[in-house]
């Protein structure tokens, strides 16, 4: 039946519970997604976060802050693309002294570093063209979201295809997942714990960008999978209002939030497009109760399936951090990636040893079960159903590309977000556009040239003004 289809779907949509069903004996039989990624070992020494001013709310930290106050507008996107080429070139030489086999530092085009938000370290890799597009700043930069578990590593292909056609491209690991920090509920920003959620991952890409791009530049968001529903967040600026809301019952810093204007979503203002490789329905499958194709009995079937599995799986962390420490093996990721991988040309050629690992050592960190059950467990936040019906106006005049595998088992093309966004590219009054290319879930590195080629062409075909517009809250 539909419903049971379903409920085998949504468990192999996480992979660690994929792993953990496995590992039981229970009905799940497949896994289509790597298991959820950790911080690597290697990296630079972390600050306090509790040494940050209530500046660093979005990711500024107290020197970006005084940067703001004292300069203008201009004099600060200046001032902020010199000290990102300065500290690129810095924290790049910090990783070399911590090898590692999954980064690509030290190449004239393509640098690793670190960057802060929230006190956090979070793992980046800035790809520079070595022949720009014409247009200078005016041209748009890209910013690439990855999905649930995965990393920087995964957009290989995808950061070498945009750079051969002149497109600087930035890819951030999001915080608790690949080389990047994963801070836990007993390691706090002080009034502002860490929750793990779509609002979180929107914040972080926001204030990314605001830092680390020239200001006015043109902004690209492309994302895969929960990646793409980030980027659709971090857009609209939906974060935004989550944010003012949990920061209530902050006194002092609450009222700097709402009045300082650099806390105004920054992306919104300076989004041109968004690229979507099979886009999810959430942070995690309990969104998937929200399709109106269920009927009451099935809906309370399936609740009922979730609630045991967030019970007994889901939020056991013991349970977790057993299956991370002592059932992830390289040969069973292999594995895992033969089956995402299976429309490849030669699957093996794919899945090398920087693909292997660029999930197994950070599934190894202790902090991971514990970040893991919170990405489980924690609110899944909008649907792209919910966020196009809630900012209509807005992405309805915002070009939006989508690109689905045509063997995509994670999210299958018959299901509720794939239908969805069919339909919009065949209504008018919109500017959303897709393309179904041959591939699966992951199908910018296991089918690049197809998948790629059709995010390419609706790249080339962005008409970007001289210059960017704020888009109106």
């Amino acid at each position: 039946t539909n419903a049971s289809m379903t409920i085998m779907a949504a468990s192999a949509s996480s992979s660690c519970a994929c792993l953990l069903i496995l590992a039981l004996g229970s009905v799940v039989i497949d896994a289509f997604v790597p298991p959820p990624a950790a911080r690597l070992q290697a990296k630079p020494p972390q600050s306090n976060p509790q040494q940050d001013t209530a500046g660093s709310l979005l990711g500024v930290s107290e020197k970006d802050t005084s940067v703001d106050s004292s300069t203008s507008p201009t004099t600060k996107g200046a001032l902020n693309r010199e000290r990102f080429l300065e500290e690129l070139q810095l924290e790049a030489a910090q990783l070399d002294e911590h090898p590692n086999p999954h980064s690509a530092t030290g190449t004239s085009s393509q640098q690793s570093s670190y960057w802060k938000f929230r006190g956090y370290d979070v793992f980046r890799q800035v790809a520079l063209p070595e022949e720009p597009r014409t247009g200078g700043p005016n041209a748009p930069a890209v910013i690439l979201v990855h999905g649930f578990g995965c990393s920087t590593v995964y957009w290989r292909e995808t950061i070498q295809a945009l750079t051969a056609q002149g497109y600087e491209v930035h890819a951030l690991d999001l915080l608790g997942q690949g080389r990047s920090a994963k801070p836990t509920p007993e390691q706090w920003w002080p009034w502002h714990p860490v929750e793990y959620s779509l609002d979180l991952w929107a914040e972080q890409v926001d204030a990314y960008a605001r830092e680390n791009l020239d200001l006015g530049r043109p902004i690209v968001l492309i994302g895969n999978s929960v990646g793409s529903l980030v980027c659709l967040t971090a857009a609209t600026g939906d974060f935004a209002n989550g944010r003012r809301r949990e920061d209530g019952a902050a006194g002092a810093d609450a009222a700097t939030f709402r009045e300082d204007r650099c806390y105004l979503p920054y992306i919104r203002q300076h989004v041109v497009g968004i690229g979507e490789f099979n886009c999810g329905i959430g942070m995690n499958v309990r969104n998937i109760l929200k399709d109106p194709k269920w009927n009451p009995v099935q809906r309370w079937l399936l609740t009922g399936v979730f609630n045991v599995l967030e019970t007994m799986v889901f939020d056991n962390t013991a349970l977790l951090a057993f299956v991370m420490d002592r059932l992830v093996t390289r040969d069973m990721l292999r594995k895992v990636l033969r089956d995402l991988y299976s429309c490849a040309p030669d699957p093996e050629a794919k899945i090398d040893e920087e693909l292997v690992d660029s999930f197994y050592l950070p599934a190894k960190e202790s902090a991971s079960p514990l970040v893991l059950r919170q990405i489980l467990t924690n609110d899944a936040g909008l649907t792209p159903m919910e966020l196009h019906a809630k900012h209509g106006e807005f992405l309805d005049s915002l070009p939006i590309h989508a690109v689905w595998g045509d063997e995509d088992k994670v999210i299958p093309i018959q299901w509720q977000v794939p239908r969805f966004l069919q339909e919009l590219s065949e209504r008018e009054g919109n500017a959303v556009t897709m393309d179904v290319v041959h591939g699966g879930h992951i199908l910018f590195d296991e089918c690049p040239e197809v998948s790629n080629g059709s995010m390419l062409a609706w790249l080339d075909s962005l008409k970007v003004s001289s210059t960017c517009e704020p888009s109106q809250m």
